[in-house]
């Protein structure tokens, strides 16, 4: 879906020769297989395992039947050896918040909220109900002076952390990334507001 076709042409297959892509991708399951077991085995605490979800293209349909079997597996396989499963989850996450549940996966990484998303973080955290932690939380166009203005980054990153900063099953950071065109003085004042709230 990622690596070997464009995105429309993976669906136009998906919709009209199904069998050759589940044909497919049942001939590379060995080799990702292969790959989450030596993850398992690894020395790492906590496993990245793919992802890129949003549900307008890993639709809830979609996402039940193609994703959500195989990232409980191995989240059950990580869990039984004392290790976390994280995935990405920065696109539009609104319809499959519950989905994410069932995965059993620990950690949401990069969790994008409102306004670069419809969903507002305190949907996530009510629906993840401290049993997936969120990773992210903080929009990357905040940190873009023409994107965010100065007075409302600020009354943005002051809300954020009264409202999370001893919570737990939270850690901050910037969804998706840290862009070119963000403000280093931007960045500064989040480390500040976040040491000043640790003391």
């Amino acid at each position: 879906m990622k690596e070997l076709m464009p995105l429309d042409q993976f669906f136009y297959a998906l919709h009209d020769v199904p069998e050759k892509v589940e044909g497919l991708a049942e001939q590379m399951e060995p080799l990702y297989q292969q790959l989450k077991q030596i993850g398992a085995d690894s020395p790492a605490e906590v496993i990245l395992l793919g992802g890129n979800y949003d549900d307008s293209i890993t639709y809830p349909p979609f996402f039940e039947k193609y994703l959500l079997g195989p990232l409980r597996d191995y989240a059950e396989m990580l869990h039984r050896k004392g290790r976390y499963l994280m995935t990405h989850t920065d696109g539009e996450n609104q319809q499959l918040l519950a989905l994410y549940l069932r995965a059993g996966f620990d950690i949401a990484d990069s969790v994008c909220p409102h306004p670069m998303t419809r969903c507002r973080l305190q949907e996530i955290r009510a629906a993840f109900a401290d049993r997936i932690t969120i990773w992210g939380g903080i929009p990357s166009i905040s940190l873009c002076p023409a994107s965010t203005s100065e007075a409302d980054f600020r009354h943005s990153i002051h809300e954020l952390t009264e409202r999370y900063a001893h919570e737990s099953h939270f850690i901050l950071g910037v969804s998706d990334m840290v862009t070119a065109d963000a403000d280093w003085d931007r960045l500064q004042y989040i480390t500040e507001r976040v040491t000043t709230m640790e003391n």
